[in-house]
Parts: C-alpha cells; sequence; structure tokens
C-alpha cells in the first residue's frame, strides 16, 4: 500500500497524541509542525518520534494535514494552509466554538480556505485515548462537510487505522 505524507500542525496535547499514534501505528511519512515553524515543542516531538519538521512545501505537498491548534490561531493557520489541495482535518476545539450559533473550528477553517476539503474529526476525545486506545473504546470522527464522507472513508488513511475502532458520525 502506498504512503501518504501526512502533516500535522499543532503540538499540544492532542496534536502530540495524534502524532504519537500515526507514527506507532502506520508506515505513513508523518511531518509535524507548530503554529509556526521551529516551535521548541515541534523540535521535541519531532526528535522524540523521529519525524521531520514539516516546513511549508511539506505541509502544502501532504494528503492529508491535521489541525491540532487553539481556536484563537485559526487565522494563523489558514494562512499556512492557503495553498494546500487535499483534505484537512480539523481537531481543534475551544469551549466557545459550536455553541449558541457560533461555528465549528472546522467551519471556520472552511470558510477561511475555499477550495478546501475540510473534516472535524474526533473533537471529544481526550488525546490519551487517541495515544493508547482501549479496544473498547472507538474512534469518533464527525465531518464538516458530508460530501467529503464517502472520499475519506475510502481513503488509503483510514484503511490504515483499525476499522472495528472506527464510528462515523455525519453531521451539517
Amino acid at each position: 500500500m502506498p504512503r501518504n505524507r501526512i502533516a500535522l500542525v499543532g503540538t499540544g496535547s492532542m496534536g502530540s497524541a495524534i502524532t504519537e499514534a500515526l507514527v506507532k501505528r502506520t508506515s505513513h511519512d508523518v511531518f509535524v509542525r507548530g503554529s509556526k515553524f521551529g516551535y521548541a515543542s515541534a523540535t521535541a516531538l519531532s526528535q522524540r518520534l523521529g519525524v521531520r519538521q514539516a516546513a511549508e512545501a511539506d505541509i502544502t505537498q501532504s494528503d492529508f494535514a491535521f489541525v491540532a491548534i487553539p481556536a484563537l490561531a485559526i487565522e494563523q493557520v489558514a494562512a499556512l494552509l492557503k495553498d494546500f489541495t487535499c483534505v484537512v482535518i480539523s481537531v481543534t476545539v475551544d469551549e466557545n466554538v459550536g455553541f449558541d450559533g457560533n461555528k465549528s473550528s472546522a467551519q471556520q477553517l472552511g470558510d477561511l480556505l475555499s477550495g478546501v476539503r475540510v473534516v472535524g474529526a474526533f473533537s471529544s476525545l481526550y488525546d490519551v485515548v487517541v495515544r493508547d486506545p482501549e479496544p473498547s473504546e472507538r474512534q469518533v470522527f464527525s465531518y464538516f462537510r458530508t460530501a467529503m464522507m464517502p472520499k475519506l472513508l475510502s481513503s488509503r488513511l483510514l484503511r490504515k487505522w483499525d476499522s472495528s475502532s472506527l464510528m462515523v458520525v455525519p453531521c451539517g
């Protein structure tokens, strides 16, 4: 099976958990980056897991980009992803986003990245579940654009995840 290029923007608790899970459970090429290039947390994570820090070209040439950043950095990261053409998977959650009519982080990214496919993913999971799931725990993906569901489900990325631990919840 061909290897995907996966960029991970954000190296906090969830971003590092996703990076660790991808490195441990798949054979894809994984790149990490903080909100800006050269963040100390991205340097430490890349050294610990043996992955490369993502330069802008690594991100724009990736097949998938996970975005796990503070909600306040969405506009900054959208500028970084402006030339991206594949699937952006938003894992960004803020306690005020998505309630009382506020747009979710995935919706905000979708608005800022016209022409880019944006998906909201496992927004209700703790990083420990992503890092080391129990067999009975199922990963939950929720989608901002339901038209993306067939493409994402048939993607090589999700085929590498254990489908018995995957539950798809369409929304929006």
